[in-house]
C-alpha cells in the first residue's frame, strides 16, 4: 500500500512568505491598470498572468514542498517447524498405527484443516528435519522423508535459529539431546508423538557369544 503526501518545509517564516505573496498579488494587480491604458487589455493581462506565475513560482520555492511516498509491507512473524528425523522416529508409534515420523507427517499434512496449510495462513512457516545436524526442506520432499541417523542436539538447534524466528514448533518422540541451561531464549512448543506407555526403545550396544 502507498501513502502519499505532501509536506512543506519553509526556507522563511511563514508568515513572511505570505506577506510577500500579498505583495507581489498587489503589485501585480497595479501594474495591470497602468499597463491596460498604455498597451490594451489583452496586452496587459498577458503580462500580469506571467509576473503572477514567476512571483507563484518563488513562493513555492520558497515553501519548499515535497512528496513523501511510504510504502508499508506487512511481515508476517516467522514459525520454525522442527520434524525430528532420528532413527526413533521409525519406529512405531501409537497401537495400529505407522511409525511415528509418519504420524508427524500425517499431522502436518492430513485432515480437513492440516497444520502446516493452518500455520501458513498466519505466519511465515520454515520446515526444518532435526537430525544429527538441522536441514531446510520443502513441504514437497516431507514425502520421501525418512527417520535416519543419530538424534539431534536440541540446545544446539535452538541456539541457531535463535533470533531468526519467533517461535519453535517440534514435533517429535523426545529422543533428543537437550541441556536446558544451553538453550536459548527461543518458545518452543513440543507436539509429542507415539505412546510412551505403549513402547520402550531398546538400544543394543553389543552382542556376546557364549
Amino acid at each position: 500500500m502507498n501513502l502519499d503526501q505532501i509536506t512543506i518545509a519553509p526556507v522563511f517564516p511563514l508568515w513572511l512568505i505570505l506577506l510577500l505573496f500579498s505583495l507581489g498579488f498587489a503589485s501585480v494587480i497595479v501594474q495591470f491598470r497602468l499597463l491596460r491604458r498604455r498597451l490594451g487589455h489583452s496586452r496587459a493581462q498577458g503580462l500580469s498572468f506571467l509576473r503572477l506565475g514567476a512571483i507563484s513560482f518563488l513562493i513555492t520555492f520558497a515553501l519548499n514542498p515535497s512528496l513523501v511516498t511510504k510504502k508499508e509491507h506487512k511481515v508476517l512473524p516467522s514459525i520454525a517447524i522442527l520434524l525430528d528425523t532420528s532413527q526413533s522416529m521409525g519406529q512405531p508409534g501409537r497401537p495400529g498405527k505407522a511409525s511415528r515420523l509418519e504420524e508427524a507427517k500425517a499431522l502436518l499434512t492430513e485432515g480437513v484443516n492440516p497444520l502446516l496449510k493452518s500455520l501458513s495462513e498466519r505466519y511465515e512457516v520454515r520446515l526444518y528435519g532435526a537430525g544429527e545436524s538441522l536441514r531446510a526442506i520443502e513441504a514437497k520432499e516431507l514425502a520421501n522423508l525418512k527417520a535416519e541417523g543419530m538424534k539431534g542436539n536440541l540446545s544446539e538447534i535452538l541456539k541457531e535459529l535463535s533470533g531468526k524466528n519467533t517461535l519453535a514448533l517440534l514435533l517429535s518422540d523426545g529422543n533428543l539431546k537437550w541441556n536446558e541451561s544451553q538453550s536459548k531464549n527461543l518458545p518452543t512448543v513440543t507436539v509429542p508423538l507415539g505412546s510412551s506407555g505403549e513402547y520402550k526403545d531398546i538400544l543394543i550396544k553389543a552382542v556376546k557369544r557364549k
